[in-house]
């Protein structure tokens, strides 16, 4: 995040680009390596930099807008006078007008594997705001279809898959495919699972006595 001295950042390539450099700059740690995640406001900025930062080797964005401007009028009252807090705006207006320069709009394609996790039950930012996103070429949306914002009522399935997507896209060596007996699930209720270019691929078992929970695979992760 941006930390609490700091307003929002509206153009995040510039700090993404500083943390790669000072990454690159460390002996212990493997510039070749870095991915981005980013959650909430958070997956927008993880986005934007997918679409303009070469050297990120994978990104994934977790409930983030593609447009913050067009939701304002529909936020909760909290999240926008977080948003005018924390953007050093004086009024409303103003935190408008910087939300709307949030925007994925001309974004047409990113260049690293780029995967989106969306519920679409999100009361925040909407669901559609996950198929705009997914519309740019070369990411890959993974929905839930009873989660919430950010996907934290569904963790138990949402963290493992994420994890193990990152891992392996920078190298960590994991496999393409997790049973559940590693991975607690990735789809819950009867209409559950998860979209995967347009596609649902989830595959389900038997329950296996977990709540909510099925055994089987996910392949293609």
């Amino acid at each position: 995040g941006a930390g609490d001295r700091l307003p929002v950042e509206l153009a995040y390539m510039g700090p993404y680009g500083a943390w790669l450099a000072w990454i690159e700059s460390r002996p212990d740690l493997d510039g070749d390596g870095a991915g981005g995640y980013g959650i909430s406001l958070g997956g927008y900025f993880a986005l934007r930099a997918a679409a303009h930062v070469s050297r990120l080797k994978a990104v994934l964005g977790n409930a983030g807008p593609y447009n913050f401007g067009d939701l304002w009028d529909g936020l909760p009252g909290l999240t926008r006078e977080a948003f005018r807090v924390r953007s050093r705006s004086s009024t409303d207006e103003e935190a408008r007008g910087k939300a709307a320069e949030l925007t994925l709009a001309g974004v047409y394609r990113v260049r690293c594997p780029t995967l989106v996790v969306f519920g679409k039950l999100d009361r925040i930012i909407p669901f559609s705001e996950a198929e705009r996103t997914a519309a740019i070429q070369g990411v890959e949306l993974v929905t839930y279809e009873t989660g919430n914002h950010g996907v934290t009522d569904e963790a138990f399935a949402s963290r493992p898959l994420t994890a193990a997507w990152l891992a392996r896209r920078l190298g960590a060596g994991q496999p393409l495919s997790l049973s559940a007996e590693r991975w607690a699930a990735g789809a819950t209720g009867a209409a559950a699972g998860r979209r995967w270019r347009g596609e649902r691929r989830a595959a389900r078992g038997p329950r296996d006595g977990r709540r909510g929970c099925f055994t089987g695979r996910v392949e293609q992760l």
